[in-house]
């Protein structure tokens, strides 16, 4: 009989909890706001005590401006342009050249189109006749 094989870690072989605790605030934050009456104070609690743990990831960096991202979806859904728009800003300045950043920009890019076609249907709504 032989002993079974125990998975190697990536990295340096430690188990990297932090991070590990950081991707389950970032995936009940999302899942929080996508479910039919989810609670976006909740999201935003889980996105905060993600971001209070933020400089004690050693392993899964990516999960940072994904959570900024995420942020960024929880002020366009209450309507706040203008600090969705600056969270977008602040993850194209502070996070690049890391391996999931494609990914990010394609997320970002699609945000900033919603945006641009919400202010384009706000000034069509107010324009007069």
């Amino acid at each position: 009989m032989r002993a079974a094989k125990v998975p190697q870690m990536p990295g340096d072989g430690k188990i990297h909890l932090v991070d590990d605790y950081a991707l389950s605030l970032l995936l009940a934050a999302h899942l929080e706001r996508e479910r039919a009456g989810g609670d976006l104070t909740v999201v935003e609690s889980y996105l905060r005590e993600l971001f209070a743990i933020e400089h004690l990831l050693t392993l899964d960096h990516y999960l940072a401006p994904f959570a900024h991202a995420e942020q960024a979806r929880v002020h366009i859904a209450r309507c706040d342009t203008d600090l969705a728009r600056k969270e977008l800003s602040h993850i194209r300045s502070a996070y690049k050249h890391y391996s999931n950043e494609p990914q990010l920009q394609m997320r970002l890019h699609v945000m900033q189109q919603e945006l641009d076609d919400r202010d384009h249907q706000d000034r069509r709504a107010s324009a007069p006749f």
